[in-house]
């Protein structure tokens, strides 16, 4: 497989994965041969932006290196990323740093101390290098929004 042919398989399989994330249902329903949980109670749910987040980050992760990658994969990933800054009625997940009253102000600003103190807190350089790389695309629409 030529180097050429690989990149451009990537980049379609991780367009394939968004589409196909963009496009699914808001849970999934994780269902275990042996549950210690009641009968009655409801299956667990897992949230999806987790996920996807999980994935986005192992792909940055795989591009370490490779500037227009990365760049390219963050493109990608522009309206995910910037969902819970600029659309006021997304909705905030349990453990969210946004409340539904904050200003676009004020969630770029949680959005800059939650990553700061990740930044700081984190032992791996890997994972530093991505999240610097996230937080800096993600910090240049700050000012301007492209919504």
């Amino acid at each position: 497989m030529t180097r050429r042919y690989h990149y451009h398989y990537q980049r379609r399989r991780r367009r394939l994965r968004s589409w196909k994330k963009e496009n699914s249902t808001p849970s999934i329903i994780i269902k275990t041969k042996k549950s210690s949980r009641s009968p009655g109670s409801a299956p667990p749910r897992v949230d999806l932006r987790s996920v996807r987040m999980s994935s986005l980050t192992s792909d940055l992760l795989n591009s370490l290196g490779d500037e227009s990658e990365m760049r390219s994969i963050l493109e990608d990933n522009r309206d995910f990323l910037l969902e819970p800054l600029e659309v006021e009625d997304s909705l905030a997940a349990s453990g969210s740093i946004y409340t539904p009253d904050m200003s676009r102000l004020e969630r770029y600003q949680a959005y800059r101390k939650s990553v700061e103190e990740r930044l700081i807190s984190s032992k791996n350089e890997k994972a530093k290098k991505v999240l610097t790389a996230m937080r800096d695309y993600v910090l240049t629409f700050e000012n301007d929004s492209p919504f």
